[in-house]
C-alpha cells in the first residue's frame, strides 16, 4: 500500500500569511483614522461657518440690540431642528410625498422639539404662507405645532399654533411667550389640516380649511424668516407648501424629491447638526465703564470622540 504525500505549510509561508495580515489591519486602521479625520475637519469647518455667519449677524444689528451678556443664546440666526426627510403618504393632499419629521431634537432653552427654516432672507415682511400639516400617530397629549412668521431667532417670532384643543396665534419675545389669540379647535393624529396665514403691515388673517376666522394685530415684529415648528415631542407631516410674496409664489409638494432624504433646497447644515452642538454669546465692554466699544465673543461646542471640540471668534465693534 502506498502512501500519498500531503506537503506542509512552511515556516515562510506562515511568516507572509502573518505579514499580510498585518497590512491589511495596518491598511484598515488607516483607513478609519480618514474617515475620523475627515469628520473631525467637516464639523471644524461647520462650526466655523456657523460662528462666522453669527459674528457677521451680530456685526450689523444697532446699538440699541447689543446689550451685555454672557454665554447667552445666538441671536438673529434660526437654525433648522429635528430630522426632517420626504416621505410616502398615500393620504398626502398630493401624492405620493410629504416631508416628515422623523425626529425631534428638544432645545430646552427655546422650547422648541423641532423647526424648519424655509428658504429667504429672512426679510417676509407681507405675504401669504399656507401649508396642510397633519400630526402623527401616536401622537403626545399635549400636541403643539404649526407655522413660524417674522421670525429673528428662536427666541423672537410670531406663531400659528395647532394644540390638542385649540388654535392659537402666540408673539415669542425674548423667550417669553403671549398669547395673541386662541379658538377652540380639535386637531386629531393622522387627519390633514390647511393653514394659512395672510399678514400685511401689523394685521395677520389666519384661516383654517380655507375659512378666515381672525385678524389678529401686533407692531413687534415687522419681517423675519418662516417656516414650522413642533413642541412637547409633535411629529408632523407638512404637504403642499406655498408662500406667496407679491405676483410670485414658492411651492414645495415634495413629490420630486427622494423618499429618505431631505430636499436639496431646504438642507442646511446647523448648529444642532453638530453632535451635542451648542452655542454661547458673549458681549462686554472692551472698556470698563465705556459703552461705545463691545468686545464680542462667539463660541461653539461639540461632543466627537469623548471629547469637547471648541470654534471661538471675537470681534470688536464700535457703537
Amino acid at each position: 500500500m502506498r502512501f500519498k504525500k500531503t506537503r506542509g505549510i512552511t515556516f515562510i509561508e506562515i511568516v507572509v500569511s502573518i505579514g499580510i495580515m498585518l497590512v491589511l489591519v495596518l491598511i484598515l486602521a488607516t483607513s478609519l483614522n480618514t474617515v475620523k479625520l475627515a469628520r473631525t475637519v467637516g464639523y471644524q469647518s461647520q462650526a466655523y461657518r456657523i460662528a462666522s455667519e453669527e459674528l457677521e449677524t451680530i456685526k450689523n444689528l444697532s446699538a440699541g440690540e447689543l446689550t451685555n451678556r454672557t454665554n447667552s443664546d445666538f441671536i438673529n440666526v434660526f437654525y433648522n431642528q429635528g430630522t426632517w426627510v420626504t416621505s410616502a403618504d398615500a393620504t398626502a393632499p398630493s401624492a405620493p410625498n410629504v416631508l416628515t419629521l422623523t425626529t425631534t431634537s428638544p432645545v430646552a432653552s427655546t422650547g422648541l422639539g423641532a423647526a424648519l427654516i424655509l428658504p429667504g432672507d429672512g426679510g417676509y415682511a407681507d405675504f401669504d404662507f399656507e401649508s396642510r400639516i397633519k400630526i402623527l400617530a401616536p401622537a403626545p397629549t399635549s400636541t403643539k405645532s404649526g407655522l413660524i412668521f417674522r421670525a429673528k431667532d428662536a427666541q423672537n417670532y410670531y406663531r400659528l399654533a395647532l394644540e390638542s384643543s385649540a388654535l392659537r396665534v402666540e408673539r415669542v419675545q425674548n423667550g417669553l411667550v403671549t398669547s395673541l389669540w386662541n379658538s377652540a379647535q380639535t386637531f386629531a393624529s393622522s387627519t390633514w389640516y390647511q393653514v394659512k396665514i395672510t399678514a400685511v403691515g401689523a394685521n395677520f388673517d389666519i384661516y383654517l380649511a380655507g375659512a378666515k376666522l381672525t385678524t389678529v394685530t401686533d407692531t413687534n415684529f415687522s419681517a423675519g424668516k418662516i417656516g414650522f415648528f413642533t413642541a412637547n415631542d409633535t411629529k408632523i407631516s407638512i404637504d403642499d407648501v406655498a408662500v406667496t410674496v407679491g405676483a410670485g409664489t414658492t411651492n414645495w409638494s415634495f413629490d420630486t424629491s427622494f423618499v429618505g432624504t431631505m430636499p436639496k433646497d431646504l438642507a442646511r447644515f446647523g448648529l444642532y447638526d453638530l453632535p451635542s452642538g451648542m452655542a454661547y454669546l458673549t458681549i462686554t465692554n472692551q472698556i470698563v465703564g465705556v459703552d461705545t466699544l463691545k468686545k464680542i465673543t462667539v463660541r461653539i461646542t461639540w461632543v466627537e470622540e469623548g471629547g469637547t471640540k471648541t470654534v471661538q471668534l471675537e470681534t470688536l465693534k464700535n457703537l
